[in-house]
């Protein structure tokens, strides 16, 4: 039994599994609280952009049309 024992605690089988489970959590939980930082100031540059973009005359053709 207790070869058993120990033997399931040596078994590193699982520990790389669990390493990346953490390595993706921790790098999901960095973009999400950098988004959160940035958000704010994204929506004040959007709203100062919009009415310029307005202004903006857009004319295209395509294929000498």
């Amino acid at each position: 039994m207790q070869d058993k024992i120990l033997k399931a605690v040596l078994d590193e089988d699982g520990a790389v599994s669990i390493d990346w489970v953490v390595i993706t959590a921790a790098v999901i939980g960095i973009g999400v609280a950098s988004g959160a930082v940035v958000r704010p100031t994204v929506s004040k540059v959007a709203q100062s952009v919009g009415p310029i973009a307005d202004q903006v005359s857009n004319t295209t053709s395509f294929g000498g049309q």
